[in-house]
């Protein structure tokens, strides 16, 4: 589950990041859904965040969704046709779904760091090359 939102915090970090880039940063924006999407479907979320990532990486998230979502955040659905349980069954396991989230989580942040923050990355190695 807190992994599941750990993503889900980098990749509305992205969306809003480029949310102030585009609107500019509003002191007067009242309402959080201004600015980040009031969803927690990692799978939307990248897209919004426009991120790319691989087909397999999409299938980590969905399953990470699943667990963010059911796993304790939230104890009731919205809606009967919004509930999909999470089960951690023999086929995911639980080792396989860790290694594929910590590579998963370790991608994102880098995309996230580079497209958030892309001066960040330019003035080191410009620091690097003066020397």
């Amino acid at each position: 589950m807190l992994g599941g939102l750990a993503v889900e915090t980098i990749l509305k970090m992205v969306i809003v990041a480029d949310y102030c880039e585009t609107h500019g940063f509003r002191r007067d924006s009242r309402e959080a859904k201004e600015f980040v999407p009031p969803i927690h479907d990692l799978t939307k979320l990248v897209t919004k965040a426009k991120l790319r990532i691989n087909k397999a990486d999409r299938e980590t998230l969905g399953e990470l969704t699943s667990f963010s979502v059911w796993r304790g955040k939230y104890p009731t659905p919205l809606s009967a046709t919004a509930y999909t349980p999470a089960v951690l069954d023999a086929s995911i396991g639980r080792e396989r779904l860790w290694k594929r989230y910590d590579a998963l989580y370790r991608k994102l942040h880098r995309l996230a760091v580079r497209k958030s923050f892309p001066e960040a990355i330019r003035a080191p190695r410009r620091a690097q090359a003066r020397r």
